[in-house]
């Protein structure tokens, strides 16, 4: 969960190369960042248990660490899936405090809700190398929604 905060600051950077106000100035950069951050976040725990298992003390543990543990591979997804929640919840409120309009809201909104469903169906079946494939993929196309819902919204409305 290092790359997360990473992730956000391409945002960040994106909105102070084009906006005429400063990161001081607004919270839309800082909306921005979290919105981005939470993907990241969903998008690489989801994606843990994918990676190989090792058994350690009795205890079945992904390899790669959720910053400083490393957690069960049911853990890591049920991780996934509220980073994923989280980043639902923010891109509404993007969508409303940007004002990005319906173009992006109701495909965001529904290719959301089928993401949150596919990585809750993972946390139930956290072993099944193909669910999470599945996960992984809707999470991805979740935030590749979200940019071409933001890309429209802007040449439409601004």
């Amino acid at each position: 969960l290092v790359l997360p905060p990473i992730q956000g600051l391409l945002w960040l950077c994106g909105w102070t190369a084009f906006s005429p106000e400063t990161l001081f100035t607004s919270w839309m950069p800082w909306v921005l960042y979290l919105f981005s951050a939470c993907w990241q976040a969903g998008h690489i725990m989801v994606y843990s248990p994918l990676h190989p298992i090792r058994k350690f003390g009795g205890k079945t543990l992904t390899q790669v660490p959720a910053l400083f543990v490393t957690t069960s591979p049911q853990m890591a997804s049920v991780l996934g899936l509220i980073f994923l929640v989280f980043t639902l919840i923010l891109g509404i409120f993007l969508g409303l405090y940007a004002g990005l309009g319906l173009v992006f809201i109701i495909p965001f909104v529904i290719m959301g809700l089928l993401t949150i469903y596919i990585s809750y169906r993972f946390t139930l079946d956290s072993g099944n190398f193909s669910k999470g494939i599945r996960a992984f993929t809707y999470a991805t196309y979740f935030m590749l929604v979200a940019r071409i819902g933001i890309l429209f919204s802007v040449f439409l409305f601004f």
